[in-house]
C-alpha cells in the first residue's frame, strides 16, 4: 500500500491488467476498476514505497516472454516500463527497497534467479542471484536495511534462501 492509499493490482480474464484503489474517505472508498494495458502470462507481483509520495510497482511477464513494471504515482501519473531483454519463467517478483524497486525473476532457459533494480530512472542489467541452483517457481522476497532474503524452491523440493546486497 502506498503512504495514504490501497491498491489492488490484478491479471484479468482477458490477460489484461487492472487496478482498483481505495482512498480510505467518503462512504464509498473503493474507486473503479482501471485498465493498466498491456497483457501478462503469468501472476501479477506488486509492491509500494512511501518514497516519493507513495508510488506502486506492479510486474509481469508479458506475452513475449519479456519482464514489464507498470508504475504508478500521485506525481507522476501511471507508465510502462521494459526491463532489460531476458526470456524469463512465468512467476516474476518485486519488492520496495526505499525509493527504488527489485524485480526478481526465474531465467526460462537455466531456471536461475536474476534480480535487476530500477535505479534513477532506469533498470539496471539483471545480474544472477549467488548461490541459488535451478528453481521451480516463484522466488518470495523480504527487504531490509542490509538488504534483500530471497528464497524458492528448488528443483527437487528443498527450500533455497540467498542474501543480496
Amino acid at each position: 500500500p502506498a503512504a495514504d492509499r490501497l491498491e489492488l493490482v490484478v491479471r484479468g480474464w482477458d490477460d489484461a491488467l487492472y487496478v482498483r484503489r481505495n482512498s480510505g474517505t467518503g462512504a464509498s472508498p473503493w474507486g473503479w476498476w482501471i485498465g493498466l494495458g498491456g497483457r501478462a502470462t503469468g501472476p501479477v507481483a506488486a509492491a509500494a514505497t512511501t518514497a516519493g509520495g507513495g508510488v506502486t510497482c506492479a510486474a509481469v511477464r508479458g506475452a513475449d516472454d519479456q519482464v514489464f513494471a507498470h508504475f504508478s504515482s500521485p506525481t507522476l501519473g501511471t507508465f510502462w516500463t521494459s526491463l532489460p531483454p531476458l526470456r524469463a519463467g512465468p512467476e516474476v517478483a518485486v519488492v520496495a527497497l526505499g525509493a527504488f524497486f527489485a524485480v526478481i525473476a526465474r531465467g526460462a532457459e537455466d531456471g536461475g534467479l536474476r534480480i535487476s533494480v530500477n535505479l534513477a530512472g532506469g533498470w539496471s542489467p539483471w545480474v544472477e542471484v549467488p548461490g541459488e541452483e535451478r528453481v521451480a517457481g516463484r522466488a518470495v522476497v523480504t527487504a531490509d536495511l542490509s538488504g534483500l532474503t530471497i528464497a524458492a524452491r528448488g528443483e527437487d523440493g528443498q527450500v533455497l534462501a540467498a542474501n543480496w546486497s
